[in-house]
């Protein structure tokens, strides 16, 4: 079943990307796919290990830590070329159902491009306002999740 089920979740991947194509464009469907890659790898490589770090050395947690994140990933980094060479150069595992980077792109039929700057974030452009009251929202309900933790690691690590 698993080997099966395999096949068909990475052929659901393609399908995604072709549906993706059809609706806004092959470059725009590549770029999306690009900058996901590079955003976590951000997010895995460099923003959560800092935020974690963050807790050996303050008693609390960030209070905009979504605000934050929202500026980490809002500019081009100086590492992009390389995080995108090393995820064009990846190959397919067994235990990986979506496929990788390259392939993705090949299907669209586009190049492998750095995208540039936004001009405004997708969640400015569709809800406006609105965006910045569920940003505040959600700092606050991470604030809440993770602060007993946080100060006890905080506290343990002071110790």
């Amino acid at each position: 079943f698993n080997a099966y089920s395999f096949v068909l979740a990475r052929s659901n991947e393609y399908e995604a990307d072709a549906v993706a194509a059809r609706v806004v464009g092959a470059p725009a469907a590549g770029s999306a796919l690009v900058r996901v890659n590079l955003a976590a790898q951000r997010l895995h490589g460099e923003f959560w290990p800092r935020i974690d770090r963050l807790a050996l050395v303050q008693p609390e947690p960030p209070a905009a830590l979504y605000a934050e994140m929202a500026r980490s990933l809002s500019e081009p980094a100086a590492s992009d070329a390389d995080v995108l060479a090393r995820a064009l150069a990846s190959t397919p595992t067994l235990d990986d159902t979506h496929p990788v980077l390259s392939l993705r792109l090949s299907a669209l039929g586009v190049p492998a491009e750095l995208p540039p700057a936004p001009a405004q974030s997708a969640a400015q452009a569709w809800l406006g306002p609105l965006a910045d009251t569920l940003q505040d929202e959600f700092d606050q309900d991470w604030h809440r999740w993770v602060g007993e933790r946080w100060g006890e690691r905080h506290r343990g690590h002071a110790a």
